[in-house]
């Protein structure tokens, strides 16, 4: 899209759903099938952490979103992005503004798809016994046997985390459920229903937050700093 009317005339001709990148790119024209990691390197700028949770049950899909927000926000980072699926997941989103642009002499944005998987693996592995915990609230009468299969279901989506990967963009419609990717605050999830993404009746709001410049900066340091040392081979810079 090159104005915002492009979208209007789409959507008079029966478009319903959009989908954008979660990289950023000096010039998207320019992008080819085939085109080596070199030149697509040279062309992106950046990248946004997207994290899409989904599960065969809203209620475990809200689990986890609160779950993954709460770490998010014990590392600095106030207000990510949220947004329903337009099915039965969510899609959290922090901005490429709040990473920091070089991370001990190596370039964030060429760090694509490598930092956001490890961040989204040290993101489940910190909310891996409360998301235990609490799906077996809902699933087992004993509170002593836990539900270890459930949770395993409820995993963030690692296949969003590649290159060139698409997304559904905001308040676009689902194409099984018709209903909308509507954007939510964080303390809207556990209170959500369906029903709350009727496109007749959602409220318009920006998914991409207000964050400070390096806002993510000790999440990216405390992932790489697990990551390390769950995988000693992998070659990850110093913190």
């Amino acid at each position: 899209f090159q104005y915002q009317g492009d979208i209007f005339e789409l959507v008079k001709k029966g478009a319903t759903s959009f989908h954008c990148s979660q990289e950023l790119w000096s010039d998207p024209l320019s992008i080819s099938t085939g085109m080596n990691e070199k030149k697509i390197a040279e062309l992106r700028t950046g990248w946004d952490l997207l994290i899409d949770i989904d599960s065969k049950y809203l209620d475990y899909s809200k689990i986890m979103a609160g779950l993954i927000i709460g770490v998010l926000r014990f590392h600095g980072i106030k207000n990510p992005g949220v947004k329903f699926s337009g099915s039965k997941g969510f899609h959290i989103i922090v901005p490429w503004k709040a990473f920091p642009k070089v991370l001990q002499d190596v370039e964030t944005s060429s760090m694509f798809p490598e930092w956001p998987r490890i961040i989204t693996k040290y993101l489940m592995a910190s909310t891996k016994k409360d998301l235990i915990d609490k799906i077996t609230q809902l699933t087992k009468p004993n509170k002593y046997v836990k539900d270890f299969q459930s949770s395993m279901d409820v995993v963030p989506d690692l296949i969003l985390v590649s290159s060139r990967h698409l997304f559904r963009m905001p308040y676009s419609l689902h194409e099984k459920t018709a209903l909308a990717s509507a954007v939510l605050l964080p303390e809207e999830i556990s209170g959500f229903q369906p029903k709350d993404a009727d496109p007749f009746k959602i409220k318009v709001r920006n998914f991409m937050p207000d964050v400070r410049d390096g806002e993510a900066s000790e999440l990216l340091r405390e992932a790489l700093d697990w990551n390390r040392t769950h995988n000693p081979e992998a070659k990850t810079v110093e913190s």
